[in-house]
């Protein structure tokens, strides 16, 4: 990955593109293990170095959202994470290649989960859906189902509309092979059984 980098010198490529790629997929296996050898800590300078390296090769609106939003699930500063997502959203406001929205989104809703906040996480689940709109598919969809379930859970609702929800997602997770979706979700699961909050 080093060499890759540096044969670079910056510039678009497809290295560039794999060694920004595989430090998110650091970022997200940190994130969704959240145990060594998965440092989110070492996931989150890693992700910073990445970001660097996006600015400095002109690659944000290749790249920037989905860097910046996998950031935000990444950094342990709550105002750190919410500026890399206003950052995100300034960048695809202004246009970017089409897999940013998806990634943003996803990684969005993640960040905000973390957070534990509501508002943040319904407007990146209606985000995505209306981004998706005029082609709706099943990754989106899990993904905005994903959000609501988190947002049910978090706001505190012991009901069965919750449990069917979060039940629901959590098995689509399992089927569609989305591994790293289900730790947020088990623990959601685990909060919601628990007696009392």
């Amino acid at each position: 990955m080093y060499l890759l980098g540096r044969l670079d010198s910056g510039r678009f490529s497809p290295a560039s593109s794999w060694v920004l790629r595989s430090r998110i997929r650091a970022c997200l296996a940190a994130t969704s293990r959240g145990s060594p050898p998965f440092s989110i800590e070492a996931a989150g300078r890693t992700i910073a170095e990445a970001l660097r390296l996006a600015r400095e090769g002109q690659l944000l609106r290749f790249i920037g959202p989905w860097l910046l939003s996998t950031f935000a699930m990444c950094a342990s500063d709550p105002a750190a994470r919410r500026a890399a997502l206003d950052e995100g959203v300034e960048l695809l406001d202004r246009g970017c290649v089409g897999h940013n929205y998806y990634h943003f989104y996803a990684h969005a809703i993640d960040a905000s989960a973390d957070l534990g906040d509501l508002e943040a996480l319904a407007h990146w689940a209606d985000a995505l859906e209306a981004y998706t709109r005029p082609e709706p598919n099943p990754w989106a969809d899990f993904h905005i189902a994903r959000g609501r379930a988190l947002a049910l859970a978090l706001k505190g609702n012991r009901d069965a509309e919750a449990a069917a929800a979060l039940r629901s997602v959590r098995a689509d997770a399992e089927a569609l092979g989305f591994r790293s979706a289900l730790g947020r979700l088990d623990t959601a699961i685990a909060v919601h059984r628990s007696p009392s909050c």
